[in-house]
C-alpha cells in the first residue's frame, strides 16, 4: 500500500508540474461519465491563481460520454479507459496539436499555426498501421504501395459537412499505442448538435473565440473531466475550482 501511495503521489506531482508551466487552460466538464453534453470554460493563470476569462459555453461529447484517455496526467488505478471505437471523449489533461481548416488562411486574430485541409488530408485510425493516430497526405502516403497496405481507414479532414471547418487535434494517445484511441479533435458542432464519436464539438462562434484566445507561447492545455469526478483533482493536480 505504501508503494502505491508513493506512486500516486509522484504521478500527481508530475501532473502538477505540467500544469505549472501552462498559463492557459481549456476546462471542459460534463455532468456525468455518460453525459453527451457539457460546458467549456477558459482560464488564465494570474498571480492569485487560475482566473476564468470568458463566459462559458456548451460543448458536445461522444455519444457514449467520456473515459480516461492518455495525456499528460497520471492514470487512475481503477477506471474506465478509452479505446479505439468506444465513442467516448477522452478525460484527462491534454496538450493541443495541429490546427486545420477549410479556408486558405487562419481566421483573423489567430496565433496558432495553421494547416489548410485538402481533399487528400487524412488522420489515420487503423491500429495496425504505422501511421496510426497521425495526420498524413494521401498523395504522399497512399493506402497501398506495390500491393502492401499502409493504412486501411482514416478520417477525411475535408468533406462537405461543416464539422471540420476548424479542427484542433487533441493529443490523446500521443505515443500512438495501437487500439488506445485516435483522431480526437476539437471541432464544430453538426447543425443539430448530434453527439460525436469521441471528439469535443462546439458552435462556430465559440470555436472562433477559442482560436483567437489561444496563445501557443502560454502552453495551453485541455482539461476534460466529468464534474462528478473533478473535485479531488483541484488539490491533487492544482486545477481551478469550478464555478
Amino acid at each position: 500500500m505504501k508503494i502505491i501511495l508513493l506512486l500516486l503521489s509522484l504521478a500527481a506531482a508530475t501532473a502538477s508540474a505540467q500544469l505549472g508551466t501552462s498559463q492557459q487552460l481549456l476546462v471542459s466538464v460534463g455532468p456525468e461519465w455518460n453525459s453527451q453534453h457539457g460546458t467549456m470554460m477558459l482560464f488564465e493563470k494570474t498571480k492569485q491563481g487560475w482566473s476564468m476569462v470568458r463566459p462559458s459555453w456548451k460543448v458536445t461529447y461522444g455519444d457514449s460520454g467520456m473515459a480516461w484517455g492518455l495525456g499528460v496526467h497520471p492514470l487512475p488505478l481503477d477506471a474506465r479507459f478509452k479505446r479505439e471505437g468506444d465513442r467516448r471523449s477522452p478525460a484527462g489533461i491534454f496538450e493541443l496539436g495541429a490546427f486545420c481548416g477549410y479556408d486558405s488562411a487562419a481566421p483573423a486574430g489567430v496565433r496558432y499555426p495553421y494547416t489548410r485541409s485538402t481533399s487528400t488530408l487524412r488522420w489515420v485510425d487503423d491500429p495496425l498501421s504505422a501511421y496510426y493516430n497521425k495526420m498524413i497526405d494521401e498523395k504522399k502516403v497512399p493506402k497501398t504501395v506495390k500491393g502492401a497496405t499502409q493504412w486501411r481507414s482514416a478520417e477525411r479532414m475535408k468533406f462537405e459537412g461543416i464539422d471540420y471547418k476548424y479542427v484542433i487535434f487533441v493529443k490523446h494517445n500521443p505515443g500512438c499505442i495501437p487500439g488506445k484511441g485516435s483522431c480526437i479533435f476539437l471541432h464544430l458542432n453538426s447543425p443539430d448538435r448530434t453527439p460525436t464519436v469521441g471528439c469535443t464539438a462546439m458552435d462556430e462562434e465559440q470555436m472562433l473565440t477559442l482560436l483567437q484566445w489561444i496563445d501557443p507561447g502560454k502552453r495551453p492545455l485541455l482539461v476534460q473531466i466529468p464534474r462528478v469526478a473533478y473535485g479531488p483533482y483541484v488539490r491533487l493536480w492544482g486545477l481551478p475550482p469550478l464555478p
